[in-house]
């Protein structure tokens, strides 16, 4: 037995520290996606968003991945 997600996208923008990001987020879950890793990975697929990728549950965790990028 399988539990299939279908995340339904939205954008939205989060403020953190005077910064401005947008990124998308499952209306279902309230999950948060890298806008890197999911520009990457549709790049690569050359289709649609789909659920690969990072995702995070809050807006900390968020801006910590968003940093390692800069490493």
């Amino acid at each position: 037995m399988a539990i299939v997600w279908e995340p339904v996208w939205e954008v939205v923008v989060i403020e953190h520290e005077g910064m401005r990001i947008r990124v998308l987020k499952d209306r279902e879950t309230g999950l948060l996606a890298c806008p890197i890793c999911m520009h990457e990975m549709r790049s690569k697929r050359k289709s649609k968003f789909e659920d690969v990728g990072r995702f995070f549950f809050d807006v900390p965790s968020l801006i910590n991945h968003l940093a390692t990028h800069a490493l």
